[in-house]
């Protein structure tokens, strides 16, 4: 209730009425913190006065990326998996010693240098020692091999090949890897004579010259034990031995 400025109350006003109860306030318009944070420095929550996000202002956190790997590495690693593969094949295995050697080479110097991906490395260096191994191994059978087939070439035997022939016939025979020969045989021309053959290369052919007449041939060893025998006939008739027929 209020009052004139000379003290007296209005006349329209009730003395025994209660003032009206204020309506309710509206709540305080809170400021932007967009806005907030730009005016005071700040940025908006989750960025810093920097401009950078979380992470005590230097931004969200990158994780190193791995070092690339050197052309080093990668050719060691390379040179030792193609050795390997060339160690574990025949006659190519001698090349495997060349390339292991180099990928054994490259390995080390990558470990010494202390190049990135040290892995590449390590794995151009066991390869290269690996396929070393599988060349050496491969070498030692070689000549093991050529070792037992040269002492095998002069293991001889006497033998003693026969040919005959109704018709005119050619004989061919051999003895050895190097002893080829070849005669004429025929109704009056039979062939035998005693060689010394070798077991694995040891035969005789005979063929007919034309004619229909029968041919064969025969081995016998030096006790006289027949060892191969056949016979052929007709036209291009055609007659062979071999020792290894035994």
């Amino acid at each position: 209730m209020s009052e004139n400025d000379d003290g007296r109350r209005p006349s329209w006003e009730n003395p025994w009425e209660r003032p009206p109860r204020p309506g309710p306030t509206e709540p305080e318009a809170q400021p932007d913190p967009a806005s907030a944070g730009h005016a005071s420095g700040y940025g908006p929550p989750g960025t810093s006065a920097y401009g950078y996000g979380y992470g005590y202002g230097y931004g969200s956190p990158e994780y190193p990326r791995p070092p690339r790997a050197s052309g080093l590495t990668i050719t060691a690693l390379v040179l030792g998996i193609v050795a390997v593969v060339a160690s574990v094949i025949p006659v190519v295995h001698f090349v495997a010693f060349v390339i292991g050697l180099a990928a054994i080479v490259l390995g080390i110097v990558g470990l010494a240098r202390r190049q990135p991906r040290r892995g590449f490395s390590i794995a151009g260096l066991v390869t290269g020692v690996f396929a070393l191994l599988f060349a050496s191994l491969w070498t030692v059978a070689a000549v093991a091999l050529f070792g037992w087939f040269s002492e095998s070439m002069g293991d001889t035997a006497a033998y003693r090949f026969e040919a005959i022939a109704e018709t005119p016939a050619t004989a061919t025979y051999t003895a050895t890897l190097e002893d080829i020969e070849t005669v004429s045989v025929g109704p009056e021309a039979p062939f035998s004579e005693e060689l010394q053959a070798h077991p694995m290369f040891g035969s005789i052919t005979v063929v007919s010259d034309g004619g229909s007449g029968r041919v064969g041939c025969r081995i016998l060893d030096a006790e006289g034990a027949v060892v191969a025998e056949e016979f052929g006939s007709g036209p291009k008739a055609t007659a062979q031995c071999d020792i290894t027929d035994f």
